[in-house]
């Protein structure tokens, strides 16, 4: 018993490694902390060299469900041939991250070309004629800077990257980490552009926790009083910039399950702007939620997809799945299964580009397990429910996901310690 208590608290290490003839190795090894993670790969891969531990916090997932997410098992059932198949997947996708930075710098390069040609002629010159230290020093500065204002912006990306990670993971403390770093940068550097933006989107997940534990009152104080909250008419005759909290006023309320209230505001906004797409999906979704399935079908034909982003037409697609699935009236579980499943994968899809879609994806999925229960697919329904288990408290409200719950998962095994994925 003891053993396999121990073997439930380890944890999966991803690391990569220099095979002999220089081939880059990558790999996937089970232990207690990343000391003894080394330990066991000098042990059984002796060969390698220059191995190092691969640190996961700026992932999307933890290894263990990126490996539910990738493979739709837990852990212990994925084979060695799927954990080598998904750290070679992880370690591809680490490494197109820091592309993009190189990409960033280059893109840097082209666009201050004439700046950086002029300053390096003053740099030769300087140096050639020996001009006053202070020129030369100015003019490698000058060229300096912005490619340090690049990678300085590509750090704080990182941060709203892992501020989102820990939302998704429920990490509250990670979280508020990284929205603390970011209200802080916002702050001391107020010209720099999209930091105020990426931490007032952190705080509105650290108001959905809030509002999970404490209520919607408590979340929404907690957002009025943050510095980077953008004042109220500052985008001038949009109905959302006239809002205290803009479209969070109905989004927080909305993460909460109360879905009145985000109709109410909802109505109010698109009784000033009749054609926003994304307010009227939004609406449709919250009409859906209280019953109110005509409503929502009503809504949904104003909307033009066609002339809309393809992740519009996800959303189309994942509310009619509802009105499928939750409609008595027209019930079709049939279709519910296959717009549900449509809508989940072009999420999925989306999470590549930004990963805000995360919580779509989750979501649909979770619908779509109820979908598969109620077509009389109930074990597809428990694999669809058991990928995305850990993560649903935080993407589905709590109303929601007992229903869910109460009927896909009878015959699921108890869900793992916390402890056990740490």
């Amino acid at each position: 018993m003891a053993q396999q208590e121990t073997r439930t608290f380890r944890k999966h290490w991803l690391y990569t490694a220099t095979a002999p003839g220089g081939r880059r190795a990558q790999g996937v090894v089970q232990a207690s902390d990343a000391r003894q993670a080394l330990e066991v790969i000098g042990r059984e891969f002796p060969q390698l060299g220059n191995v190092r531990i691969l640190n996961m916090a700026s992932d999307l997932l933890p290894l263990e469900e990126a490996a539910r997410q990738r493979f739709g098992v837990p852990p212990d059932e994925v084979t060695p041939q799927q954990w080598a198949d998904l750290a070679a997947s992880l370690v591809a996708e680490m490494e197109q991250q820091g592309l993009s930075l190189a990409q960033g710098l280059r893109q840097t390069a082209a666009r201050h070309r004439p700046l950086l040609l002029g300053l390096g002629v003053a740099l030769a010159l300087a140096l050639y004629r020996q001009w006053p230290w202070w020129v030369a020093l100015l003019a490698a500065l000058g060229m300096a800077a912005p490619f340090a204002a690049c990678a300085l912006a590509w750090r704080h990306v990182l941060q709203h990257r892992q501020g989102l990670c820990a939302a998704l993971a429920g990490d509250a403390m990670g979280l508020r980490e990284s929205l603390q770093a970011l209200t802080d940068a916002a702050l001391s550097r107020p010209w720099a552009p999209g930091l105020r933006e990426m931490a007032w989107e952190l705080a509105f997940y650290s108001a959905c926790m809030t509002a999970r534990y404490q209520g919607v009152a408590a979340a929404r104080a907690e957002l009025l009083a943050h510095p980077c909250r953008p004042e109220a008419g500052a985008g001038g005759a949009d109905a959302a910039s006239r809002q205290p909290l803009g479209i969070f006023e109905y989004l927080l309320p909305a993460r909460a399950g109360d879905f009145a209230t985000a109709a109410a505001v909802l109505e109010g906004m698109l009784a000033a702007a009749p054609d926003r797409p994304e307010w009227l999906m939004d609406l449709a979704i919250t009409r859906e939620r209280l019953g109110q399935f005509d409503e929502a079908r009503r809504l949904l034909a104003r909307v033009n997809t066609q002339e809309l982003p393809p992740f519009i037409a996800m959303y189309e697609q994942g509310i009619r799945g509802l009105l499928a699935l939750d409609d008595a009236r027209h019930a079709d579980f049939g279709q519910a299964v296959a717009l549900l499943t449509a809508a989940c994968r072009t999420a999925l899809e989306w999470t590549q580009r930004n990963p805000v879609f995360w919580w779509s994806a989750i979501s649909f999925a979770c619908e779509l397990s109820l979908a598969l229960a109620r077509n009389g697919q109930p074990q597809a329904a428990r694999r669809a429910l058991a990928t995305v288990r850990r993560l649903a408290p935080q993407c589905v409200d709590a109303r929601r996901l007992e229903i869910i719950r109460a009927e896909v998962e009878p015959a699921l095994p108890p869900a793992p310690a916390a402890g056990a994925a740490a």
